[in-house]
């Protein structure tokens, strides 16, 4: 008896705990129309011109744009998710990525290559320079590891002036003692000194014959001469892997991936202004060399194919490499910031958002400046974002992105639709739109299913919003707008067919609860015109299409 006790008992929780599980599962989808309003609404006419993209595995799923690339007069281009913008510090990411896909190709566990301390790493005459004789700088015990999660305790440099005798920024910072608490507390304070030392690590990971030879070469030259030399001739081999070894594998046809945006024929390059009123801009390319820890320019859409490749892919990075840097506080490994958001913080228990910003040198005309974000998003996705004048740094951007995140992943709208019953709530709206209705189902605890009531048909100048737990069944009515979370309304997943059931009563949220029931079910699509239902074994790339409503 208390076997068949427990057997109900686990049944009852399976039907219990399947529709939530399906629920959570199919938020995942971006409704790509919300996602652009979104961003235009918060953004367009504050900055000169921006762009942003949300990818999953698969490919890019939303993506929005608008104001100028190159300003009315200073060049007439729209900006655009193809336009090539400067990225600034987000080449960290590329950099360390770059550094731990070379780790993996050595005999010890990266976990393991990662706790070795960087003078193995470093050019040889640096170890004439700065830990001969009795000189104590600490810097031995820094690992591979404090580089790549920014707590290396190098000293930042306070002025280009102290320089002068070494050469070079990172010459002086290797002068001075390192910071021991730092490499203990995890409180380093950003710097660029971190990434700056990929530019000779990557190299000499690389290509050790070739660096044997620069450093044979430069046997004779002084501190200062050489770190200008070392910088410049590391610099082309670190550019020369960048674009030879690493960026090729990806599964992008670059739109521009340089650190000479300005020599780009094709011109889809958006310059720099001071703010959105500026009527000229310039650019800040890099001068010299190309840098590990700046100075690179991609597009929008370039971008966002990159780290879906390394976040979801199998070319870039093993997953238990991934694992190195997870989606938490600390460690702080490639991604330097972290940001919040209280909806999707509600809906996921993730407090923080792992990313990197990037913010670009002034420009030659005009002081303006890029700034620039990649982060990483809930339910497999990663963001994009972009904007060339100075009104919106990092921070600011993440706001916009997960804002627009969240709504796209939480709209799903059934015009001339009620779904009676199952009311926790209701109440009238001072202005007559359906996402105030859908927003205030996202904000409250239990709510998965909601109807909008056009002014005048329940209150004669308001419009009225009903907030539900559980999906009732559709029915008809003019003037009512509803909503279920986790459909995805005009959209067709082609393909994968497990098998098909017809929906007699023709609501597609019944399609997605036999898909919930179904362990083989991985995604469904259901067709409006014959009720058919259609269950796939695997999540097939969606299309946009009138003719059905998808989920997964």
């Amino acid at each position: 008896m208390r076997l068949i006790y427990y057997v109900r008992l686990a049944l009852l929780l399976l039907f219990v705990l399947l529709p939530n599980l399906a629920l959570s599962q199919n938020w995942r989808s971006v409704d790509r129309d919300v996602f652009e309003r979104s961003i235009d609404r918060q953004i367009a006419g504050q900055v000169m011109g921006y762009a942003f993209a949300i990818a999953d595995a698969d490919g890019i799923v939303a993506d929005a744009s608008g104001g100028w690339a190159q300003a009315p007069g200073d060049g007439d281009l729209a900006m655009a998710t193809n336009v090539v913008i400067n990225f600034g510090s987000n080449q960290k990411v590329l950099s360390g990525v770059a550094l731990l896909d070379l780790l993996e190709s050595r005999s010890a566990p990266v976990a393991q290559e990662l706790q070795t301390p960087f003078p193995f790493f470093m050019p040889d005459k640096w170890k004439d320079f700065y830990f001969g004789g009795n000189r104590t700088t600490n810097f031995d015990r820094v690992t591979l590891e404090d580089l790549l999660d920014h707590t290396s305790g190098l000293a930042d440099e306070p002025g280009s002036t102290v320089r002068h005798n070494e050469g070079t920024k990172i010459g002086w910072a290797l002068s001075q003692p390192v910071q021991m608490n730092e490499l203990t507390n995890d409180t380093q304070d950003y710097n660029n000194n971190n990434y700056t030392l990929l530019l000779y690590a990557i190299p000499n990971l690389a290509y050790p014959d070739e660096t044997n030879a620069l450093e044979t070469a430069a046997s004779d030259l002084g501190r200062s001469d050489y770190n200008g030399f070392a910088a410049q001739e590391y610099g082309n081999l670190y550019t020369r892997y960048m674009n030879e070894e690493f960026l090729p594998r990806f599964p992008v046809r670059f739109d521009g991936a340089t650190c000479v945006a300005g020599a780009l024929d094709h011109g889809r390059v958006a310059k720099q202004y001071t703010n959105r009123n500026s009527s000229q801009g310039g650019l800040s390319d890099a001068s010299g060399f190309c840098r590990s820890q700046g100075s690179w320019s991609y597009s929008v859409r370039d971008m966002a194919h990159i780290l879906r490749t390394i976040e979801f892919g199998n070319t870039i990075l093993k997953r238990s490499t991934r694992r190195l840097f997870p989606s938490s506080e600390t460690p702080r490994m490639i991604y330097w910031r972290s940001i919040g958001h209280p909806w999707l913080t509600k809906n996921t228990s993730i407090n923080r958002y792992r990313a990197h910003g990037g913010r670009t040198p002034p420009s030659a005309v005009g002081g303006g400046r890029a700034n620039t974000l990649t982060i990483r998003l809930p339910f497999g996705h990663v963001g994009v974002a972009a904007v060339n004048s100075n009104e919106m740094g990092a921070v600011q951007l993440g706001a916009v992105l997960l804002n627009a995140f969240y709504e796209a992943t939480r709209k799903t709208f059934e015009k001339d639709v009620s779904r009676d019953g199952s009311d926790i709530a209701n109440f009238d709206l001072s202005d007559p739109d359906p996402e105030i209705c859908r927003d205030r189902c996202n904000e409250t605890d239990g709510c998965r299913s909601w109807t909008y009531v056009a002014p005048g048909l329940q209150d004669p100048a308001n419009a009225r919003c009903w907030l539900k737990d559980d999906i009732p069944v559709q029915s008809a009515f003019t003037g009512g707008i509803s909503g279920v979370q986790g459909l995805e309304y005009g959209w067709d997943r082609a393909g994968s067919d497990l098998r098909s059931v017809l929906i007699q009563n023709r609501d597609p949220a019944a399609c997605r609860l036999r898909c919930a029931f179904d362990r083989n079910c991985k995604a469904f699509t259901f067709v409006r015109q014959t009720g058919r239902c259609w269950l796939k074994h695997r999540v097939p790339t969606r299309k946009r299409s009138t003719c059905c409503v998808s989920g997964r």
